[in-house]
């Protein structure tokens, strides 16, 4: 059985109603000295932790990743991540990297800071 891969453009959704229901300016706080938290309070926390939990993700599989040692290619645990295409995880990683920068929700997911101009996902 093939399981179809969700692309660049199905996560971009994602993070658009994510960020409609928090508001644009919304700014990623911080949990003490991690810049970001998969899963806070059993709940998925940062913006890639929701994207991931409304395309399936559970919660126990938050935290498992959450947990994991990067690898020298980063967080790839294929459990949950190969459920994506490269270009969404290219995607992600950008959203992720900004997001921990401080930057607020709106700007993290600008289309100008995540796509070429003719619409492909920069690499990061």
């Amino acid at each position: 059985m093939t399981t179809e891969l969700i692309d660049h453009e199905e996560v971009y959704a994602k993070l658009q109603e994510i960020v409609a229901e928090k508001g644009a300016d919304y700014r990623y706080e911080r949990a003490g000295s991690y810049p970001c938290r998969y899963v806070r309070n059993d709940e998925p926390d940062c913006l890639i932790a929701r994207v991931l939990f409304r395309f399936g993700v559970t919660v126990a599989e938050l935290k498992t990743i959450e947990n994991m040692v990067p690898n020298p290619h980063g967080r790839t645990d294929e459990l949950v991540f190969g459920r994506f295409t490269t270009a969404a995880r290219h995607l992600m990683h950008r959203v992720q990297k900004a997001q921990d920068s401080g930057i607020n929700w709106g700007t993290c997911i600008d289309h100008r800071q995540l796509y070429t101009s003719n619409g492909e996902p920069l690499i990061s």
